[in-house]
């Protein structure tokens, strides 16, 4: 294999947006940073699921669209849908290579920004013809076992996080320093970003242990392809660098998966590694969620570190 790309040099022309970023003031400040930077705003799977979902708990989901979607009717140029996060982690098992030039569902982006510009023309009434095909990606996007299941994710987070509980900072030179370390970080309400969180999570220990885990997934990993993946930027080394991520959080915090009960905010924040895979991939990701940038910012730091 040829030298690894470097990370700066690999990230994608997008700015991804968290939810909360897409009305308002927040629209405003996302729409002059993707003219001025030259990029378009991706709309991850997340947010579609999280914007459309609402039509599962008794709302119409076209009513949240036009309040997530009413600051955009003069710019539907400006938004592209990603494929989903099942298709891009297959796509690279697959190919054997990084798709990060292939985050765009061209088809998905032609709908959402067909569905804008009507919301400009008919208001809500506009929305009507697309409830059979927002229904049925919804359903592929969270159907039990697929990518997005969040109760599938939250088991997952609890499985890593009982993981160090179990086995320590193995991959830390000094465990007792960088442990108390990583609990100062995230016990600190005023950092920027919580950096030994993320050197720990894109350590070559952990990222050698997440080549192994994908061969044990059954999934079609050769060894070659895990490796890979796992020794270059990819959104496979993003996504789950993400959630081991998350993981050390919780563990610098001394929470065990049975201390993490709050079962609303542990499922959002298993979606959230999600914002953060997508957002790693590309230029920037805006968000209010204090966690999710300090990780963010950590992680960037990390990977630029580790890809020069």
């Amino acid at each position: 294999m040829s030298a690894s790309p470097s990370y700066p040099a690999s990230l994608q022309p997008f700015i991804v947006l968290d939810k909360n970023q897409f009305r308002g003031a927040n629209a405003a400040a996302a729409i002059a940073e993707a003219q001025r930077s030259n990029c378009q705003v991706l709309v991850i799977d997340t947010v579609f699921v999280e914007i459309v979902g609402s039509g599962t708990q008794g709302k119409d989901w076209k009513d949240q669209f036009e309040k997530d979607f009413r600051d955009w009717t003069k710019h539907p140029e400006l938004l592209a849908v990603s494929q989903g996060l099942g298709e891009l982690l297959r796509l690279e098992r697959d190919s054997g290579v990084p798709a990060m030039s292939s985050l765009v569902d061209a088809e998905m982006t032609n709908l959402v920004r067909n569905m804008v510009r009507d919301l400009e023309v008919s208001g809500i009434a506009g929305l009507t013809k697309y409830d059979a095909r927002v229904a049925a990606q919804l359903a592929k996007l969270t159907t039990p076992g697929a990518m997005l299941d969040p109760v599938k994710n939250l088991a997952e987070l609890h499985a890593m996080v009982d993981h160090w509980f179990d086995k320590g900072l193995w991959c830390a030179k000094d465990k007792e320093a960088t442990k108390a370390q990583m609990g100062k970080e995230v016990r600190d309400k005023s950092i920027a970003a919580y950096d030994t969180v993320a050197l720990a999570a894109t350590s070559d220990g952990v990222l050698g242990g997440l080549e192994d885990a994908l061969l044990l997934t059954n999934k079609g990993y050769t060894k070659e392809v895990a490796k890979h993946l796992m020794t270059t930027p990819s959104f496979t080394l993003f996504r789950f660098a993400a959630l081991e991520a998350l993981a050390l959080y919780y563990y610098a915090l001394g929470r065990k998966s049975a201390q993490i009960t709050d079962t609303d905010v542990q499922l959002n924040q298993t979606l959230d590694t999600t914002y953060l895979g997508y957002g790693l991939a590309c230029q920037q990701l805006r968000t209010a969620e204090n966690l999710v940038r300090r990780l963010d910012a950590g992680l960037r730091r990390a990977l630029s570190v580790h890809f020069p």
